[in-house]
């Protein structure tokens, strides 16, 4: 290509297992034809191949990309903030996340589906779900687990006014108090706490 390096180095390389690798027998000459019938080559020797920690601390993107130009490429390559994900019945959900132009869904680690919308079908209980915000760069956010919801959140021990739904301490809904402990939320929004001898 009408080039030879100067520098072709690499550092802490580690293989699929996080293993370090041994770098010992890396490149250090490199050659190019100008012209191979004459036998005419341009070459470099002893390029270096390695860093060390001091040396590759010296890579940053300041470094490499800055300039006057005030571009700031980190901004580019900055993750959404994750998603809050609950759970309830089959189906996860989400608030939209700023900067965010579709959510990887995964279950048990394993990609389960991509969506722009902010829901996702075939949740099950016994399966770990997480959803991940995509930047417009493909950027991924932290892993956000989906929790299950209830129907049962603020809880107070205020005397109730006027029950409109009654709910087991399980969190199943009923139609009358039961023996032990009631959740009982009020048409005004209040939850509180009622024990049934």
């Amino acid at each position: 290509m009408g080039g030879l390096p100067a520098i072709w180095a690499e550092y802490n390389t580690v293989d699929k297992d996080g293993n370090p690798v041994d770098l010992s027998q890396r490149e250090t000459y490199y050659y190019y034809w100008i012209d191979k019938e004459a036998g005419t080559k341009a070459e470099v020797f002893n390029v270096k191949n390695t860093l060390t920690a001091e040396e590759a601390a010296e890579y940053t993107l300041k470094n490499v990309m800055g300039g006057a130009d005030n571009w700031q490429p980190d901004l580019l390559c900055e993750a959404c903030d994750a998603p809050v994900v609950k759970a309830s019945g089959s189906q996860l959900t989400w608030e939209a996340v700023p900067y965010a132009i579709c959510y990887v869904v995964t279950k048990n680690d394993e990609v389960a589906g991509f969506t722009k919308e902010t829901t996702f079908n075939g949740y099950t209980e016994s399966d770990t779900w997480q959803v991940q915000a995509v930047n417009e760069n493909g950027g991924l956010s932290q892993k956000a687990k989906a929790n299950a919801i209830t129907a049962i959140a603020n809880i107070s021990t205020a005397a109730p006014k006027q029950p409109e739904h009654i709910y087991t301490i399980d969190g199943c809904q009923t139609n009358q108090l039961q023996k032990g402990i009631n959740i009982i939320r009020t048409a005004d929004g209040t939850t509180c706490k009622v024990m049934m001898p």
